[in-house]
């Protein structure tokens, strides 16, 4: 009965992580459910046989309870499983996202190369007219570069 206490601590923490997703909250849900009827069902076996530690009622116990403990392991499963694939979703959205964010980048650094070539060729065009202006034909810019 120990996985009963591994498997409420998983459910509390995937309950946060994948909020937005309801396949996981449903298996938690009904993992919730059959460990609540568990409990319940055991509180009053306890309570009506006060010899609870005779080993014939640990039998009944286990007999009777048999189905509902291999459920809430089953439960536990599905919702190990959901979880995965939940990540695999919220994995597959971030990269999706950094894709995005790459090629944005990618596109901007590509302007910003583009917009420093043609400001080059600005600044080599002005070079070349101011020294026209100061000195006429006899004076030519050394940075002149082909404008394109």
């Amino acid at each position: 009965m120990q996985f009963i206490g591994d498997i409420l601590p998983t459910c509390q923490i995937y309950r946060q992580l994948f909020d937005k997703h309801k396949p996981v909250q449903e298996a938690i849900s009904s993992a919730y459910h059959e460990i609540r009827k568990f409990l319940k069902d055991a509180t009053k076996l306890f309570e009506s046989d006060g010899s609870v530690f005779r080993s014939s009622v640990w039998k009944t116990f286990d007999q009777k309870f048999e189905e509902s403990l291999a459920e809430i392991r089953r439960l536990g499963g599905v919702v190990e499983s959901r979880a995965e694939e939940a990540n695999k979703v919220e994995d597959d959205i971030a990269r999706k996202k950094l894709n995005e964010v790459e090629q944005k980048l990618s596109e901007t650094l590509d302007r910003l190369a583009r917009t420093e070539s043609k400001l080059a060729c600005v600044e080599a065009q002005l070079c070349q007219m101011q020294r026209s202006m100061e000195f006429g034909d006899r004076g030519k810019c050394g940075l002149m570069l082909n404008p394109t």
